[in-house]
């Protein structure tokens, strides 16, 4: 009579759960990586989103200050890391409608951005100074400015420039200003250079986004030059 083996042997068994373990950990390193990917991916778009946000808002407000005639409203002034003009564009939803005087300000400390906007009613308004207490979060002060806050931000340069007569003098740097005091007469073109990790800027691989934009606030001028 002859015996049937209807069982494994040991040596298969072995060889079974030593590939189904090379097949689980192959999976668990792709998962993770598709993770990783995606969680990187998600993060990166959400820093472009807000770059995006705060440029569109900041472009359309210069354009929009550039558009019409303000008159005894005219106002702008600007240093290396804030600028402040009036201009009658405000954020969408923002429950402020009419001529805003704006303000972008850069606090190192904090690496932050506050962007603040108070409604102008009568002319002295335009000299109303930019509130600077913010340790109660976003809201509105009791001086009457509504602001926001946008943390994470390593550096936020601006530059001006007059009317330019040439390209060359775009493109050149050292042409540019980094203070503008002509209260009553806009620049013709802004440019801001700044770098943003995103809110959770404390994580270490948080990736930071360098971002350079020029603003034409008069795109007229350069039917002439281009």
């Amino acid at each position: 009579m002859l015996n049937k083996n209807n069982g494994f042997t040991l040596l298969e068994v072995i060889i079974s759960i030593t590939l189904t373990a090379i097949i689980v950990t192959m999976l668990s390193v792709s998962l993770r990586t598709g993770i990783r990917s995606y969680t990187k991916g998600k993060e990166t778009n959400l820093k472009n989103l807000k770059i995006a946000s705060l440029e569109n808002l900041l472009g359309r407000q210069l354009r929009a200050a550039s558009g019409i005639e303000l008159n005894e409203f005219l106002f702008f002034k600007g240093d290396e890391q804030n600028i402040a003009f009036v201009t009658p564009f405000a954020p969408f939803g923002s429950s402020r409608q009419g001529i805003l005087k704006v303000c972008y300000v850069y606090d190192e400390s904090s690496q932050s951005v506050i962007y603040m906007q108070h409604l102008i009613t009568k002319q002295n308004d335009i000299n109303e100074e930019c509130a600077g207490n913010f340790d109660v979060g976003e809201g509105i002060t009791e001086n009457g400015w509504e602001y926001s806050v946008l943390n994470g931000v390593k550096s936020f340069r601006l530059f001006y420039l007059a009317v330019p007569t040439s390209e060359n003098e775009v493109t050149d740097k050292g042409n540019w200003n980094e203070i503008w005091e002509k209260e009553k007469e806009m620049p013709h073109l802004v440019r801001l250079e700044w770098e943003y990790s995103g809110e959770n800027n404390e994580e270490k691989n948080s990736r930071t986004i360098f971002s350079s934009r020029v603003f034409i606030n008069n795109p007229f001028i350069f039917f002439d030059i281009l």
